[in-house]
């Protein structure tokens, strides 16, 4: 090769080598890791980014529910709906106790609940409510409630503390009745005799341990009392020393008839009497059937009679006039309720309302005429040699009214009351003897 066809090779040689890279048909691979390139934030925010579900369930639903089963009274359907993570602190046996208490000491007759306003964002949720506990006692009582709830599990759920049953019981407050009770009303006859009357009794009792002379106190109290001294000595044959016992009741008449011979055994044994209102009727004991007569409230009845403001432990109309006549008899009951706290100490008063005087019963009843009719009566079956029984109703001819109703055999409604010494006896409830009562 000729040097001429040598230098034209490698000019060719060097242009070749020039534009290769201008081509980009060949780059010398480098070696070290590439840095990763900065992203554009404008790019990132037009990138799809992964997100939870939207919750789509109406937390109010909830809500709403938790307070109708309120109404209803059906305070397990209310703890299935408080937020697991509440029921993990209170258990369903001290959240239906917590508000069956409240219920029954406020002596809440009806829940009434007025829904506000609703507010719910992402997992949580509030709700408004304004709530009206009817009590029979101290009237209704009317607070604004804000519910809140947590979406947990999958559902909506209740947050629940005390507060929700009443404010002033967060922080384990509770509730404290002081009853007022008006004096029962009266029953009277045509011409304003009284057939039914509240009036006084006295309680007779003994402190077994401290009796100095038995047979003495035994002598007076079964004179007093008109019943055995082997009754008597019953009642605490099994007593402790120091206990009290109450061995009988009388009227103030009685009390003061036989107070002389029952004061040497005061302190002795004997209490000093203790006062207590009672029932007391007519002397003749007349229109038994139709006045009625007073007893404990039936068990059936109990919760019925405790949601109306009665204690429990009243005596209340059981046939007659007395049992019709209950409502207007009774009055109406009022009372402070009080929130007191752990320790009993009372924290605020929240409602005070004065009970209303009851009102009486005047009936057409004869009663001087109705005690004569029942002679009538007693006295024709005590000659008839087939009567045992029989019945009579003498209307005014005039105006209809009933001036007399008798039946055979009759009773004394006193007969019925719990606190007589001999109100279980048999021979205490009816007479079988013409013209005699119980």
């Amino acid at each position: 090769m000729t040097h001429k066809s040598g230098t034209l090779l490698l000019i060719v040689l060097l242009l070749l080598t020039a534009a290769l890279p201008a081509c980009g048909s060949f780059v010398p691979a480098d070696s070290r890791a590439e840095a990763p390139a900065t992203p554009d934030p404008a790019d990132l925010a037009l990138t799809p980014q992964p997100t939870d579900a939207p919750i789509t369930d109406d937390a109010g639903g909830y809500a709403r529910a938790f307070y109708r089963a309120w109404e209803a009274g059906d305070y397990l359907g209310m703890y299935s709906l408080l937020a697991p993570s509440s029921q993990a602190v209170v258990d369903s046996v001290a959240f239906v106790e917590r508000y069956a208490e409240t219920m029954d000491t406020a002596s809440i007759e009806g829940v009434h609940i007025q829904p506000l306003a609703q507010l719910q964002e992402g997992d949580t949720a509030e709700f408004s409510v304004r709530v009206t506990l009817a009590s029979a006692v101290v009237g209704d009582i009317i607070r604004d409630h804000t519910m809140r709830l947590a979406y947990e599990g999958g559902r909506w759920g209740v947050v629940w503390d005390e507060g929700l049953i009443l404010p002033e019981l967060a922080g384990g407050n509770r509730l404290a009745l002081e009853l007022r009770i008006p004096s029962r009303g009266n029953i009277y006859d045509r011409d304003g005799q009284a057939l039914a009357y509240q009036g006084t009794a006295y309680e007779l009792g003994v402190v077994p341990g401290q009796i100095a002379d038995e047979p003495g106190l035994l002598a007076v109290l079964s004179a007093t009392l008109n019943t055995t001294a082997d009754r008597i000595q019953a009642k605490y044959a099994n007593a402790l020393p120091d206990w009290y016992v109450p061995v009988g009741l009388v009227s103030e008449e009685t009390l003061q008839a036989h107070a002389l011979a029952l004061e040497p055994y005061l302190g002795q044994g004997l209490t000093t009497p203790d006062r207590k209102p009672s029932r007391l009727y007519s002397e003749s004991d007349s229109a038994a059937h139709v006045i009625g007569y007073l007893g404990q409230i039936p068990a059936e009845e109990l919760a019925d009679y405790k949601a109306r403001g009665y204690r429990g432990d009243e005596l209340v109309g059981l046939a007659g006039l007395e049992a019709w006549g209950e409502e207007y008899l009774n009055g109406t009951r009022g009372g402070i309720l009080s929130v007191i706290d752990s320790a009993g100490n009372v924290v605020e008063l929240l409602q005070d309302r004065e009970p209303e005087v009851a009102r009486s019963i005047y009936t057409t009843i004869d009663l001087d005429f109705q005690a004569a009719v029942e002679q009538a009566l007693a006295d024709a079956i005590a000659t008839h040699p087939a009567a045992e029984y029989g019945a009579i109703v003498v209307l005014d001819p005039q105006s209809g009214a009933v001036r007399a109703m008798a039946t055979y055999p009759s009773y004394d409604p006193q007969a019925f009351n719990p606190l007589r010494d001999d109100a279980a006896m048999p021979s205490a409830r009816c007479s079988t003897t013409p013209a005699s009562r119980c």
